[in-house]
This record gives C-alpha cells, structure tokens and sequence, in this order.
C-alpha cells in the first residue's frame, strides 16, 4: 500500500515537471511624442527697470509772502503756463510803482542835465562859463545816466518780483498734491508747494552687467521690451548707455524713453525689459524635457517609423528655460520622446500615449 502511494505521488511530481510555463509578455511602454519644431528663435538678457518721469520740477516760491489763492485740484494735468498758485502781490505791486516812479524821475534828471549842458555849451567857447563849471554840467550828464541804468535795473527786478507772485507750470505734466495751504507764510526758494511731472514721454532706467552688457551685440540701436507686472508690454529703443561700468557694482546705467500716451507706466513703478542678444533664425527646437544626461553626453530618444525608438546623440546650441535648441544630432523630420523615457532601452518597440504633439 505505501509502495502505491508512493509511485502515484512520485508521477504527479513527474508530469508537472513536464508542463512547459507559457513565457510572460510585457506590453509596449507608453510614451509621450513631439515633432522637432522649426522656430526663429530670439537668445535674450533681462533686467528690473523703475519707470521715472521725462521731467520733474518741484514748484517752489522765488518770493516771500503769504500764500493768496491755489488754482488747481490734486492730481490735475495742466499746461505749461498755467497759473498754479498767487502770494500775495500787493508789498510788490507798490515797489513796483515805486521803481517805475524812480526810474520816470531819473529820466527826468538825464533830460535837465542834457538841456542845461547844451545851453551853456556856446557859452563855454565864448568863456562866459568857466571850466570848471562846465566840466560839472558834463558830470551831471553822466551822473543823470548812470542813474537812469541802476533806476531802470531796480524796475526790472521789481517787475520780476511781481511776476514771481503769479507761480506758473514750467512744463506740461500732472501735479501731485498740495504741500501748503492757503494763508500760510510762504519763504523764498525753501517751501515747495508741490511737484509736477511730465510722464509722456517717461525714462525706463534699469542697469546691467557687465557680462549681460559684453553679450549685447555693438551697434548704434538697442531694442528692447518693457514689460508690465500685469504682462503688459510695449517695444522701445535705449536712448541712453552710460560712458562707464560702475566699478562698485559691476553694471552700467542704460534707459529707455518711452511713449506714454496711454498712461500704461507712472513714475516709480517697476517694470521687466528684455533685450535681444543673438537671433537663430529656422532653428531645431525640442522639449527640454525630451532631452537626457548618459555618460557626460546628452541625448534623445527618436521615434522611428515601426514604433521602435533611437537613441540619439545631440549637441545643443542655446538652452532656454523650456526648450534646447539642437545644434547638430537631429532634423526637421524627427520625432522625440518627451515623456516615459524611464527604463526605455535603444531600439525597444514603444506605444504613443494620448494625441502626437506635432
């Protein structure tokens, strides 16, 4: 009984050794395609630039006086010589009539001692007045001139001073808010009264380095692009380069006089410009992440057309943040896998997952 037990379970374990196991058979790997594009492509340089008024004065007195009326709101655009503020002309008015009146007398003077110097010239000649007495006459003359000169001098620096009561725009532009209220006591050249800014056209001031600055290509224009924080952009040209790079900091000093019709920058603001360093014109540009490191070389899978894959040596010519544009190794007509390159092995057969980016 035990020899049959025996032999029966000896033939099972014979018959199961027999059964051959089917092999396993794992699926094609799925990966993501792209088409190698043709792109001109742009290489650029950034840098943070501040927005800062074309002009910018700040309105102060020339004269001292209580301050009469103001003749704008907060915030105002005006024209240039529009009338912004009055101190109170009245002490000016009456030099000024004072002055006037001086320099009338003066004239006065230089008349009576022209005519007294005429009269007594023949009696001169025929000595009926003594030298000495006309030579005096000549003096008065010339005394009654200078007098006139300095009269007419102080009416001009009282109609001058009158003027100054009467503060004017200097320029086109907004104004900011008022720094002084009216009935105050206003002192001459150290109270300012507000500020005025001309912003169309505005400066873009921003600064390089000097690397970035030996990258740009020498020439007479520099295009560039301002960018706003909310993506607004506007083309313009640097109208400014500094003569030197600061040796404390290593940059140099460049701007950009923009139009501002729009009123898309305002003093003060921070803004992004980029500018261009060298263009490639109908360059081979692939996925950055399609490209992989092996061996200190770089490389990428191309897709052939049975679905098996290449490994294929490239030679980058510009790495951008996103993208490698391909120097030598690949061409228009290729394909490349940009996603699932894990475990994938030089000529494995592969399966296209979801739509061929082309």
């Amino acid at each position: 009984m035990k020899l049959k037990n025996s032999l029966w379970i000896l033939l099972c374990i014979c018959g199961g050794c027999s059964k051959q196991q089917a092999p396993t058979i794992h699926p094609a790997p799925k990966v993501s395609v792209q088409k190698v594009q043709v792109q001109n492509v742009k290489q650029t340089i950034q840098s943070f630039g501040q927005v800062v008024a074309s002009k910018s004065v700040q309105i102060a007195a020339q004269v001292s006086g209580i301050l009469d009326r103001r003749f704008f709101k907060d915030g105002q655009m005006v024209k240039r010589g529009d009338l912004l503020f009055v101190i109170d002309p009245v002490l000016y008015k009456s030099s000024l009539d004072l002055a006037y009146a001086n320099y009338e007398k003066a004239k006065a003077q230089l008349s009576l001692a022209k005519n007294t110097l005429e009269r007594n010239k023949k009696l001169a000649q025929n000595e009926y007045v003594s030298e000495l007495d006309f030579e005096g006459m000549q003096s008065d003359v010339k005394s009654a001139q200078a007098d006139v000169k300095a009269n007419y001098a102080n009416l001009q620096t009282a109609k001058t001073n009158y003027s100054y009561c009467f503060i004017k725009a200097p320029i086109s532009g907004q104004l900011s808010e008022h720094k002084v209220d009216v009935g105050n006591l206003i002192q001459s050249g150290a109270t300012i009264l507000t500020t005025l800014n001309q912003f169309d056209p505005v400066y873009i001031d921003f600064s390089l380095s000097d690397l970035q600055f030996e990258r740009l290509p020498k020439k007479d224009q520099y295009p560039c692009e301002i960018q706003t924080q909310l993506n607004q952009t506007q083309t313009a040209v640097v109208s400014f380069v500094d003569n030197h790079i600061d040796p404390d900091t290593a940059t140099i000093l460049l701007k950009s006089l923009v139009p501002n019709t729009n009123k898309l920058f305002w003093p003060g603001q921070y803004v992004t410009v980029t500018m261009v360093t060298q263009e490639y014109p109908n360059a081979l540009v692939v996925p950055k992440q399609a490209v992989f490191f092996d061996k200190g070389k770089r490389y990428v899978y191309v897709l052939n057309s049975n679905m098996t894959i290449k490994k294929t040596t490239i030679f980058p010519l510009l790495e951008q943040e996103t993208t490698v544009i391909i120097k030598t190794g690949l061409s228009p007509c290729d394909s490349v896998i940009t996603s699932g390159q894990i475990k994938l092995q030089d000529g494995q057969k592969v399966e296209i997952s979801g739509a061929y980016n082309e």
